[in-house]
């Protein structure tokens, strides 16, 4: 028969599903329907874990899923903002172990999907990333939003995009599977996202450079493929503001050079200097360092002449009128 894992609204569980007959067994197993906060009540923790045969559907509409395991089920529906967590971590998961969650189907739109992967060390070998298999793809057009989250900062600069796939289609589908998303790791600004490469495409996937990559789509237009994460060329949200106060470095030590020769010479006057004309020559180096050994320098030359008059003077103060000109040359690096 059909049994159903359905969330709606902000019910949140955590848990697994194993459905049998993904892989043939013959074992016998309980089937357990959960609807909206049966789970919860009957369980404080909101735990479960799901074995059974038949056909398993879980609709996440609006729910919240906590993969605590590798799950196998036969469709995945999820709307109103529903998330598919795989990236889950409770308190107790001291090492880090990534979940994969094969069904057979997927549909729905407006739904979440949560993703980790260590850019660091994943390659051939160590399939370090959480992993969405989905066998027949969708029946009609599906579209979710994919929220990656990068465990580790990619400190080798060359590396473009993620050996490893997050999400594989496996068949060719009636609808078209789309997956929005992005990613940053901790401490960069650069924004990776999802991409599409169909499976005739993978075979020259190794001449592929950063460019063509970047000029993937996110869509897999019913085709068999798989979703990589790659490095893309606009930025996170917070690249923005860094740039913003990185351009404006240059304003601020022009205008700290500026202020500390009027203080130099509010000083002289202070301290017995009179009418006349003056002037003076400038040199200053000023150095700012930014994320990821970034840093900028500058050498400011300039010249600056004045002229006093004492405009009136009294046994108690003095009055000094005057005007300047100042000019300056500044080389960054």
């Amino acid at each position: 028969g059909t049994n159903s894992l359905k969330l709606f609204g902000h019910a949140i569980v955590t848990g697994a599903v194993d459905n049998f007959d993904q892989f043939d067994s013959t074992d016998t197993a309980r089937a357990e329907d959960v609807n909206k906060g049966a789970t919860l009540l009957a369980n404080p923790s909101g735990s479960f874990t799901i074995s059974q045969k038949g056909t398993m559907q879980v609709v996440l509409n609006g729910g919240h899923w906590n993969v605590s395991k590798n799950s196998c089920l036969d469709t995945l529906e999820i709307t109103e903002n529903g998330w598919l967590n795989l990236a889950y971590r409770d308190a107790v998961q001291l090492s880090r172990s990534f979940r994969t969650v094969t069904t057979d189907t997927i549909a729905g739109t407006g739904g979440n999907v949560a993703f980790s992967i260590d850019m660091d060390k994943e390659n051939e070998t160590n399939v370090l990333t959480d992993q969405l298999i989905i066998h027949h793809g969708a029946d009609k057009d599906a579209s979710h939003r994919a929220d990656i989250s990068l465990i580790a900062d990619s400190s080798d600069s060359t590396k473009h995009h993620s050996v490893n796939w997050l999400i594989r289609q496996e068949n060719v589908s009636l609808g078209n599977v789309t997956f929005e998303g992005a990613g940053a790791a901790n401490g960069e600004a650069e924004a990776w996202s999802l991409v599409f490469l169909s499976d005739s495409e993978a075979q020259t996937k190794e001449t592929l450079d950063a460019v063509d990559w970047k000029k993937l789509g996110n869509s897999s237009e019913g085709e068999v493929g798989s979703w990589y994460l790659t490095k893309k060329g606009e930025s996170s949200p917070e690249a923005g503001d860094i740039e913003n106060f990185g351009s404006s470095a240059a304003q601020y030590y022009a205008w700290r050079s500026d202020l500390t020769d009027l203080r130099h010479r509010l000083g002289e006057v202070r301290y017995g200097a009179q009418a006349g004309a003056w002037g003076k020559l400038l040199y200053t180096r000023e150095r700012a360092s930014g994320l990821a050994g970034h840093s900028f320098k500058q050498k400011t030359y300039g010249v600056h002449i004045g002229f006093d008059t004492l405009a009136t003077q009294s046994e108690q103060s003095a009055w000094l009128v005057g005007a300047s000109f100042r000019y300056a040359r500044a080389d960054q690096e």
